[in-house]
């Protein structure tokens, strides 16, 4: 490993460090206090999780991340027994069969409401598209025609589509992924939540070129907990 790439992933760690204490701080009470009419009982809520970083991580010991930890803290507060489930897809087929009973992080949407219970917000995400300056993409509709990478989530999919209806979307299995994508001309974008989090590493996957961050319209995503409707005690 070269040393460009260790110096990547400290300062990867720094940052994501500082998110999660970030949400931690400002998250913990809320979920509490959404939770306060739940007595303690001996039913287990299934909650999913995915690998998400810098919010939700899959370890080789279980879920990681802000977002597990205050969601986790809220419940052992309130007596709320929780089974952390992996489930890479996302959150949106298993909350509508009824496979899960909750999700941590569920970024709202009109028509996801349709398919599950969305709290009020806990946290919100910007939504912002990264491009190198030279691919001359200053707005959305610059990208007909051509590819801009996404993460593999439900979300980001659904947004995409919103956001870059004439583009190409690629499918990329991680934000790193998309960055690398994206400076080896791949694609010619990336479409990113919380560009706070992910600013210096795309930064310094494109070290020799100057980016363009461009937020979308309505980019201020609201995140709630996501529960399944199959289960009114969820």
């Amino acid at each position: 490993m070269t040393a460009r790439h260790t110096n990547l992933r400290t300062k990867f760690a720094l940052i994501a460090a500082i998110v999660a204490l970030a949400i931690v701080a400002a998250s913990l009470g809320w979920i509490e206090r959404r939770w306060m009419e739940h007595a303690s009982t001996a039913r287990v809520f299934r909650i999913g999780y995915q690998n998400l970083p810098p919010h939700e991580i899959a370890t080789p010991t279980g879920p990681s991340g802000p977002a597990v930890e205050v969601v986790a803290e809220a419940a052992r507060r309130r007596g709320i027994r929780l089974q952390w489930v992996l489930t890479p897809e996302g959150p949106e087929k298993a909350l509508q069969l009824g496979e899960l009973d909750l999700w941590p992080l569920v970024g709202d949407l009109p028509e996801r409401r349709k398919l599950m219970h969305i709290t009020d917000s806990w946290m919100s995400a910007s939504v912002w598209m990264i491009a190198p300056e030279d691919h001359g993409l200053l707005k959305p509709q610059d990208t007909a025609g051509r590819k801009v990478a996404y993460t593999l989530t439900n979300l980001q999919l659904r947004l995409a589509r919103t956001h870059f209806p004439a583009a190409e979307l690629v499918e990329e299995p991680s934000v790193t992924a998309s960055f690398e994508a994206m400076c080896g001309d791949r694609v010619a974008a990336a479409l990113v939540l919380g560009p706070e989090a992910w600013s210096q590493l795309a930064r310094e996957t494109c070290p020799d070129r100057k980016l363009v961050f461009v937020p979308l319209e309505q980019g201020r995503l609201r995140v709630g907990l996501g529960a399944s409707l199959r289960y009114p005690d969820a």
